[in-house]
């Protein structure tokens, strides 16, 4: 394989503040002050720091009004990527930080469908089901649809999908100096149940076509400008109709560590939401909705494309703008994130390849993502460059330097109703394994053909469970067995059509 790094991330250029003073200067721009631009830790910068505006490297803090209160959610992750939480009123930037705002952690252990929960976790049996705290992220505060804002969290850190993500790229960060930089492109169903309950589509099966997408525009319009409002900003690359009936693709731009699946998650939230509430629709990243043999086309994906980098050593100031323009670093004497070596990214796709079963699992998570096997989707764990079948696809990025420089990676494992938290840290996990070992040599083996075998693989494969741990892997499997029962019995004893098992499962949900 002939594998190189990515473009270097964006890094910002940032004053730090007090929460006091944050608040007290929120939206207002001093263009005049002096700005310190720290470049040597993209990951912490993302993590760690404010968000500040691109034209004056001001920090800006959203505007909370210290006379009234406003709305907060408070927002994580379950296990299949569904947004779960509390409103809260916050009158003051500070509440944001010292506010008590608790969860009970049994919304991990909820079905898709939340009318059934499992009781597999044995800190909570016999224990009165105690709270836990959901500590919010402040940086990720955001206006939200609705009016008030919404900010992420995360609650249980055995649980916590988020957490789990973020601890995991701390990890590989740490013993590597290396990190990620990456982007989910989702498909997605748009359209409503019928009083019979089955799901109709918006449009017909009319792949990449302008007529078609104009009939959206609309939608589309909407949710490019919600996910401009986002902190930091979420980016679509395109926006297409794709190879099923009522089907989007909404690609996403890349991004450093966590921000990448915040992006996800939240898009996930903005599509579903502005479809209910703005639209009378019902979007949904359930991966197949239709059994419709001539009609339906393709199952939707949720491809994950990535890049690695290495961190830069040490912390370089870039001038005021006060300072002449010969005082000034350009962008090439400033030292970039450093290319990561091609034999580690080698060692690090061989990992992700080795691993391929277990993080099945997580990739598809549903029944419903199995129909894709095999519709432009991978059957084993190979690799091909530009190769559309293939379990990692080498790409061409439109960034890179010289033609068809290979250095942009597709896993196209992931299906649409995938958690995209899960997803990253299964994915570095495995990579980090194989750059452990320095792995060269992939067995190419048939990836599981369903959920039950995902979960079996899962629990056979020591390197993944230890990365997620003992108890997130015990509760995450006996959730989606819980799954694969109930749409079983319905079909057997319900004498339900399997379209209707997952409609009432996953379609309304997911």
């Amino acid at each position: 394989m002939d594998l190189f790094s990515s473009p270097s991330p964006q890094s910002k250029t940032v004053r730090r503040r007090s929460t006091a003073e944050a608040f007290e200067a929120a939206l207002k721009i001093k263009e005049d002050e002096d700005v310190d631009k720290v470049e040597s830790d993209v990951f912490e910068l993302l993590n760690e720091q404010p968000p500040t505006d691109a034209a004056t490297s001001t920090v800006i803090n959203p505007p909370i009004s210290e006379f009234g209160s406003t709305m907060v959610y408070y927002i994580c992750s379950d296990f299949h990527g569904r947004p779960m939480g509390k409103l809260c009123p916050v009158k003051k930037m500070e509440e944001l930080i010292t506010n008590s705002v608790y969860l009970c952690p049994q919304v991990y252990l909820c079905l898709p469908n939340p009318k059934s929960m499992v009781f597999s976790d044995e800190k909570y049996i016999g224990t009165g089901f105690p709270n836990a705290s959901m500590l919010p992220d402040r940086y990720t505060l955001s206006p939200w649809l609705g009016g008030g804002y919404r900010v992420l969290c995360d609650a249980e850190p055995e649980l916590s999908p988020r957490g789990l993500c973020r601890k995991m790229l701390q990890t590989f960060k740490n013993e590597t100096n290396m990190g990620i930089v990456s982007a989910f492109e989702y498909e997605f169903f748009l359209g409503k149940f019928t009083e019979e309950k089955k799901f109709e589509p918006a449009f017909g099966l009319d792949c990449y076509s302008i007529h078609t997408l104009s009939s959206v525009r609309p939608f589309i319009d909407r949710l490019v400008t919600e996910c401009s409002k986002m902190t930091p900003p979420i980016t679509l690359t395109t926006v297409e109709t794709d190879y099923g009936r009522g089907q989007l693709e909404t690609p996403l731009e890349k991004a450093p560590g966590i921000n990448a699946a915040d992006n996800a998650f939240t898009l996930k939230h903005l599509i579903k939401q502005l479809a209910r509430d703005e639209f009378d629709q019902l979007a949904t990243f359930t991966s197949k909705v239709s059994f419709d043999s001539l009609n339906s086309g393709c199952a939707s994906g949720g491809h994950f494309n990535f890049s690695l980098f290495h961190f830069t050593s040490g912390i370089s100031k870039m001038k005021s703008s006060k300072k002449s323009s010969k005082d000034k670093k350009s962008s090439k004497e400033r030292t970039p994130p450093r290319v990561v070596d091609p034999e580690k990214q080698a060692h690090f796709i061989a990992g992700v390849l080795n691993h391929c079963s277990a993080l099945t699992a997580v990739c598809s998570p549903s029944p419903p993502c199995y129909h894709r096997r095999g519709q432009w989707s991978p059957t084993k764990n190979n690799y091909g460059f530009e190769d559309r079948t293939a379990c990692i696809r080498g790409k061409r990025d439109r960034l890179a330097e010289g033609e068809g420089v290979n250095k942009y990676f597709e896993l196209r494992l992931p299906s649409s109703a995938a958690n995209p938290y899960l997803v990253l840290c299964a994915v570095v996990a495995a990579g980090l394994d194989g750059i452990r070992k320095r792995t060269t040599i992939v067995k190419e083996t048939a990836t599981p053909a369903s959920l039950s075998e995902a979960l079996d693989a899962l629990e056979a494969d020591l390197v993944i469970c230890e990365a997620l741990g003992a108890r997130f892997v015990k509760s995450y499997v006996a959730v989606k067995r819980a799954e694969i029962d109930e749409v079983e019995w319905r079909v057997t004893h319900e004498k339900a059509s399997l379209e209707e098992a997952y409609a009432e499962m996953y379609v309304e949900y997911v």
